[in-house]
This record gives C-alpha cells, structure tokens and sequence, in this order.
C-alpha cells in the first residue's frame, strides 16, 4: 500500500502515546487530526500541527462526527477507562466506533492494545499463545480485539504493546516511591515511544488486510538488574526486594518485522 503525502489520518485519542505519534506524521506531512476528551489538550494538540477535536466516545454515541468524515486512515488509541469507572462497557464503545467507520472513506483503522490480554499467562510467548486476561481492562481489550479483526473494514491492524517507556514516564519513578520491587526474578516486557512509534508506522504502510502483533522490545533482563540499573541511573534509592511470584514470561513477536531503535531500554529520555 502506498501512501501519499495527501492522505488524512486521524488519531482517536491524543493521549502521551496519540500526541507523540501525532507529532511524528505531521513531521512527515501527512495531514492528522487528532481528539481529545478535556478543554485544556487542545491548545497542545493544535500547538504539534495537529488538527484538534473534542471527541467524546461511549457505548451510546461518538460526537462529534464530523472528526471521522475527512480521514483515509485512523489509529485507535483510547483506554479501556474501566480503573476509574469498572462499569465502562468499552467493547460497546468500539462496536458504536466500528458502525460510525463504516460510514465512511476510512481504509483502515490501526488498533493499539496490551500484553494485557494474556493475563499470568508464563513463559515464552507469542501472537499464538493463549488469551487469558485477568483484569477487565484486559478482557474488554479482548472484545474489542475480536470485533475490531472480524468488522468489515477493508484493512485492521492490532498491535499490543508492553509496558510504555520514554520521556517523562518510566515505572522505576513509582517502584522508588513505593520503596518495594515485587516479582525481582522476573522479566520486563517494555517497549520505549521511539520504537512504538516506529511500529505503528510500519503498520500504517503495511498492505495486509489483517494483522497481530506484538510490540514488545526483546530485552528481558530480570526485573531487579533492570530496575536497579535504572535506579542508578536515576539517581534514586534502589528499592526492596519482596520475593514474590510471577512475571516469568518473555512476550515475543512471530509476526514483526522490525528492527528496533532503543533496544536495551536504559534510558530515561
């Protein structure tokens, strides 16, 4: 699939990841709209070169519409949002999304998930491995997966990221203000924005009508030499060590092609 410089993408959600990315396609001039749910991100989104929406989206209705009506291509990237409201159907939501698409001269949608949706699942793990999630946000990623490959959209592509890494945002901040590091023996599945970035646009150019992948940096270092290393690096305390289970499990990718950018993760920037 070619794309030309003339196209619309839209970004449904401008969130740390939605801006950054919507950032990067305008750098190479393509024309991006992009939403959000609060006032105050749009002066941010308008500030990047990004055309700004205030999009609210339920089970019930996606307004305003008008976002959806000059775009070639979208990419989804809204939480499931069960944490603060465990009664957010956002399976409906996506399936309220999926009908407003079809409505449209949207090519393909590109749909950002999580290794949420493998649960405990341990060992080596892959695009083939069972879905097992454990959470509601991972089950209602799930669904929406699920209605997302099996929609009548011309082309779909999911990719479920690890955890995210990059400027400003880093876990060891939250496990040095706890003090603690749990599941020591375990292994991180992170992925840094520059490589996320690198993923979704390699997917953008992607000509396959239905694609799986994971988007997880194959770096697996134990969670206490990783977070220890970045503790120093930090400048902070290096948190306890509490011997519990779990997190024995590298997630992999038999789909993906691509060479990554960041690939040992010792980085705060």
């Amino acid at each position: 699939m070619k794309i030309e410089k003339d196209i619309h993408i839209g970004i449904l959600g401008c969130g740390w990841l939605g801006l950054e990315l919507g950032k990067s396609l305008v750098e190479k001039g393509y024309n991006v709209s992009g939403t959000t749910t609060h006032t105050d991100r749009l002066k941010t989104i308008e500030g990047n070169g990004i055309k700004p929406f205030l999009v609210q989206c339920d089970e019930n209705q996606i307004s305003p519409t008008e976002f959806f009506d000059p775009l070639d291509f979208l990419f989804i990237s809204l939480p499931p949002g069960v944490r603060k409201n465990p009664e957010n159907r956002f399976d409906q939501t996506i399936e309220t999304l999926i009908h407003r698409i079809k409505h449209t001269d949207i090519k393909k949608i590109i749909f950002i998930s999580s290794t949420s949706v493998y649960g405990n699942l341990e060992g080596e793990i892959n695009e083939k491995s069972p879905l097992k999630p454990t959470t509601k946000s991972g089950e209602q990623l799930l669904i929406a997966e699920n209605l997302i490959l099996n929609s009548d959209i011309e082309q779909v592509a999911i990719v479920r990221f690890g955890g995210l890494i990059g400027p400003n945002r880093h876990p060891i901040f939250s496990i040095a203000k706890q003090g603690i590091l749990k599941q020591p023996d375990g292994y991180i599945n992170l992925i840094h924005l520059q490589d996320c970035i690198g993923i979704l646009n390699l997917l953008l150019h992607s000509s396959k009508k239905r694609e799986l992948i994971n988007g997880v940096t194959p770096y697996h270092p134990t969670r206490k030499k990783y977070y220890f290393a970045m503790a120093e690096i930090a400048n902070l305390t290096p948190p306890k060590i509490v011997k519990t289970p779990g997190n024995n499990r590298k997630i992999k990718s038999i789909n993906l092609t691509y060479t990554f950018m960041v690939e040992n993760l010792l980085t705060l920037s």
